[in-house]
């Protein structure tokens, strides 16, 4: 499932307080395979919060999956976070506010079925040289090769 078009966030100016928290719950989903949870978000500020991201089951205890605190810097960042299987469950996004100084915001989320795209793997290209950055790429693509070979081993 896709959420195209808008994005959703926490204002943290007046009359929000430090500590107050903002959720968005998924639909249920079902997979007994696992599932690729993919989002943009945004944590810019000097009094940052926190984002959580909870794997509700229908039966058993919720897990955090996710869980980001203070300034992550001025740009958008990319997760891409492997749900574990469950029969019906949903995913609660949770943006705590640290004070005054501190929106965070989530778009383009996507949960789908199966191992994520870069499986465990988040690469970071903040601060990363030009030809530093080649050779992460060319590395990424042996390993999601190598997988994609060997996943019936």
């Amino acid at each position: 499932m896709f959420f195209p078009g808008h994005y959703m966030y926490i204002e943290a100016s007046a009359p929000r307080r430090k500590g107050d928290t903002a959720q968005l719950i998924t639909p249920s989903y079902s997979s007994a395979t696992g599932a690729c949870l993919k989002f943009w978000y945004s944590m810019k500020g000097t009094q940052m919060g926190t984002l959580d991201i909870i794997q509700s089951p229908s039966s058993g205890a919720a897990t955090s999956i996710f869980t980001k605190t203070g300034n992550q810097g001025l740009t958008w960042q990319l997760a891409e976070i492997v749900v574990p299987p469950s029969a019906n469950y949903t995913l609660t996004f949770e943006a705590t506010v640290g004070g005054f100084s501190s929106d965070i915001a989530i778009d383009d989320v996507s949960v789908n079925t199966g191992i994520c795209t870069r499986p465990g793997i988040i690469l970071w290209w903040k601060n990363i040289k030009h030809d530093d950055r080649i050779i992460a790429e060319l590395a990424l693509l042996k390993i999601l090769t190598f997988l994609q070979t060997n996943k019936h081993n």
